[in-house]
């Protein structure tokens, strides 16, 4: 799993996200591009683009994915 958010803009119970303390941030894009080349070197061939954030919520998601289908 990559977590390129840890930002919701919901607040469902069962979710611990609603709780954390932690920073709420985005990936900038140059580590998320850094991350898929180190994947693609070490022969990872899947991904999941989630964990405690709500993915679509990142403004570059989509400069990430067309560069990621790039590589």
């Amino acid at each position: 799993m990559l977590e390129l958010t840890n930002s919701c803009n919901l607040d469902c119970i069962m979710c611990g996200n609603r709780k954390t303390v932690r920073w709420r941030g985005f990936m900038p894009i140059e580590i998320a591009i850094r991350v898929f080349n180190e994947l693609l070197e070490n022969r990872i061939k899947n991904v999941a683009l989630h964990s405690t954030g709500e993915i679509l919520l990142h403004p570059k998601l989509i400069d990430i994915v067309k560069e990621e289908t790039l590589l």
